[in-house]
């Protein structure tokens, strides 16, 4: 049981909770090299399974706020975005 954060009204128990991002930043990710360790070395009948990984890194978006919504509420930003990028797409033509 929550308790909507735009329109106050209380979820019943057992609802999922819905979220709702609300402002997020843009991030750089550094280049890392992970080692994952298998069986020691010397395990009967088995190989040591060491593995490196690297991840490349790069851009993307972090999560600053989120709130809790209802459905009814959830549904209207949703509706409002999908407006937004009509609009946007009418002021923007691709061509």
């Amino acid at each position: 049981m929550y308790r909507c954060q735009l329109c106050g009204m209380s979820v019943p128990k057992g609802h999922a909770i819905r979220r709702v991002v609300t402002e997020k930043r843009e991030r750089e990710y550094r280049h890392r090299v992970y080692l994952i360790k298998g069986r020691p070395q010397g395990t009967e009948g088995f190989k040591s399974r060491k593995k490196e990984i690297t991840d490349p890194g790069g851009k993307g978006y972090e999560t600053v706020k989120e709130i809790k919504v209802c459905a009814d509420c959830q549904y209207r930003l949703w509706a409002e975005s999908q407006q937004r990028d009509r609009e946007n797409a009418q002021d923007h033509p691709t061509g």
